[in-house]
C-alpha cells in the first residue's frame, strides 16, 4: 500500500514539475499512469488532483485521454465532479463526449442531472453521439426513476441511438 501511495505521489510531482506547454506528453503520461493505479487502487488524494488539474490543462487530446481514464473509476459520491460536468459543455467534441463518459463514474444525482441535459435534447442530428454517450452512462450510474427519459430514444431512428438507450435500461434493471 504505501509503495502506491508513494508511486501516487512521484506522477503527480512529475505532473506539476512539467507545466510548461513543451512538456505536455510527459504530463499526458504521468495522467495514464495515474489513471491506471486509480482503476487498480483508488486513491482519494490522487483522484482529486486529477479532476482538478485537468481543468487547467488546454490541451484536447490530454484532457479527453484524462477524462477517458477516469471513466473507469468508481467515483465515490462526496468526490466533486464540478470539473466533468463543466467539460460536457466544451466547445471541443473531444472533450465534451470524454466527460459525459466520465459521469458515468459518479453514481449522483449531479452527474445524471448533466447527462439528463442530453438526453432530453429532440435533434437527434446534432446531438447524436451524446445522446449515445449519455445513455451508456446513465445506463451505468442511473435508477429506475430515469428509465422513462431513456425509453424515449427507444423510438429513435439512429440504431447507435436506440441500442444505447435499450443497453442502459437492461443494465439499469438488472441492478
Amino acid at each position: 500500500f504505501a509503495k502506491k501511495e508513494s508511486n501516487m505521489k512521484d506522477y503527480i510531482k512529475i505532473i506539476e514539475d512539467n507545466q510548461q506547454k513543451k512538456s505536455k506528453d510527459i504530463r499526458s503520461a504521468a495522467y495514464f499512469i495515474i489513471g491506471r493505479l486509480l482503476q487498480k487502487s483508488f486513491d482519494r488524494k490522487a483522484c482529486c488532483f486529477m479532476i482538478q488539474r485537468i481543468a487547467l490543462e488546454d490541451d484536447k487530446d490530454i484532457i479527453s485521454r484524462a477524462l477517458d481514464l477516469i471513466t473507469y473509476v468508481n467515483l465515490p459520491q462526496d468526490i466533486d465532479i464540478t470539473t466533468l460536468v463543466e467539460f460536457t459543455k466544451s466547445e471541443k467534441w473531444q472533450i465534451r463526449l470524454s466527460a459525459l463518459m466520465a459521469l458515468g463514474a459518479s453514481a449522483t444525482k449531479k452527474s445524471r442531472d448533466a447527462l439528463k441535459f442530453y438526453l432530453e435534447q429532440d435533434d437527434e442530428k446534432q446531438y447524436r453521439y451524446e445522446l449515445e454517450y449519455a445513455n451508456v452512462s446513465l445506463g451505468r450510474i442511473g435508477t429506475v426513476s430515469d428509465i422513462p427519459l431513456l425509453e424515449k430514444h427507444l423510438h429513435s431512428q439512429s440504431p447507435h441511438i436506440r441500442n444505447s438507450a435499450e443497453y442502459a435500461i437492461i443494465q439499469i434493471l438488472s441492478r
